[in-house]
């Protein structure tokens, strides 16, 4: 939706750091509303455990304060214009396969050549001491 223009535009992809839970005012966080709605707003305030919230846009803040059980991480960056590209691939499986295929692959292949680059870097380290 477009409650958090101008930072995550509609139709947008955001990736979501899940590992990283240390919510703090004016962090940008998604949290699960209901079992299939997932809202990503900014964190206004804290009160008694529990995170107010707010879309950029919006002239409100949420209507329920958000627990912490709920938040599953924090905004990293945003992809413009995937989320309608990803829509339209939902109906039709057979265009989706292979451009979901082919993103798996540069997945994959992204992360053998950081576990490469780890490798090569503990190697150095090591001839260093």
């Amino acid at each position: 939706s477009g409650s958090m223009e101008p930072i995550i535009h509609t139709g947008s992809v955001v990736y979501i750091n899940e590992h990283s839970k240390d919510i703090a005012i004016n962090d940008i966080v998604a949290y699960r509303l209901t079992n299939d709605v997932f809202v990503t707003h900014r964190v206004v305030d804290i009160k008694n455990n529990t995170f107010i919230t707010k879309g950029d846009a919006n002239e409100a803040i949420d209507l329920a304060p958000v627990p912490k059980d709920n938040i599953i991480g924090k905004f990293v960056f945003t992809i413009p214009l995937i989320g309608y590209a990803i829509t339209k691939l939902k109906s039709n499986i057979w265009l989706a396969l292979p451009i979901m295929s082919g993103l798996l692959l540069i997945l994959i292949i992204d992360n053998l050549f950081d576990h490469e680059r780890l490798k090569q870097s503990k190697k150095i380290k090591m001839k260093t001491k």
